[in-house]
């Protein structure tokens, strides 16, 4: 995994997600079990974050951590497309994150399964 941080951002995790999936099928796959492992520490460790960030980071549970640590492990693996886009801090009159897949999975007797898709992070 690499010391590179990023910002917390649209333009942040698609550099994230360029560098990643420039690197050799190992460093993805340490990637996607880090991520699954603690996907809070590996926000953390990747993207740089106020205080307050980590904060509501965390309290968002472990049943939100996991299930995004998972997603994000099988996009790594895949190599799908991982947007974040972030809304009008000022428009706003609640915080909230909401996820959307849009994952194509085609399978076939003794074929490699072709995945597709993406997964969009929006936060408000």
């Amino acid at each position: 995994m690499s010391n590179v941080m990023y910002s917390f951002d649209t333009q942040g995790v698609d550099a994230k997600m360029k560098d990643l999936y420039a690197k050799p099928d190992a460093a993805i796959e340490a990637e996607a079990v880090s991520v699954s492992s603690d996907f809070v520490a590996w926000i953390v460790l990747n993207f740089y974050l106020t205080e307050e960030q980590v904060i509501y980071l965390k309290s968002l549970g472990p049943a939100f951590a996991e299930s995004n640590g998972n997603d994000l492990a099988f996009a790594f693996r895949n190599r799908l497309d991982v947007t974040l886009t972030k809304g009008d801090i000022s428009a706003r009159t609640i915080k909230f994150i909401r996820k959307e897949q849009n994952v194509t999975t085609v399978s076939e007797p003794e074929q490699a399964s072709d995945i597709a898709g993406s997964i969009d992070y929006y936060i408000s």
